[in-house]
């Protein structure tokens, strides 16, 4: 008994690399979302600074444990700061760091 390949079978057309990833991303789509978070965060951390007021980031400057709102996106903890602020400012100081390390 001999196994017969046809030519049809034995040539598959390869992908593009793009091609590749593109199907990859369909199958994982946790993988996206989580990549879109995360390009979120670094958003944020750039241009976060200089849209939102750094002066809430500090204590007592909004009404403490407000949920999310249209004045406070990320809503207040319970020391009064508003928590969008607090990112920005948390992720532009890291920047700073990482400059002064080099």
């Amino acid at each position: 008994m001999a196994v017969v390949i046809s030519a049809s079978a034995a040539a598959v057309p390869s992908r593009s690399r793009a091609q590749s990833f593109l199907a990859y991303c369909r199958r994982n789509p946790t993988l996206v979302v989580g990549f879109i978070l995360v390009l979120l965060l670094v958003a944020i951390g750039v241009i976060g600074s200089r849209f939102v007021d750094v002066t809430n980031a500090a204590p007592a400057s909004t009404i403490p444990d407000q949920p999310p709102s249209s004045d406070l996106p990320l809503g207040s903890d319970d020391q009064g700061r508003d928590m969008l602020a607090v990112l920005g400012c948390a992720l532009a100081q890291r920047r700073q760091a990482m400059r002064m390390l080099r």
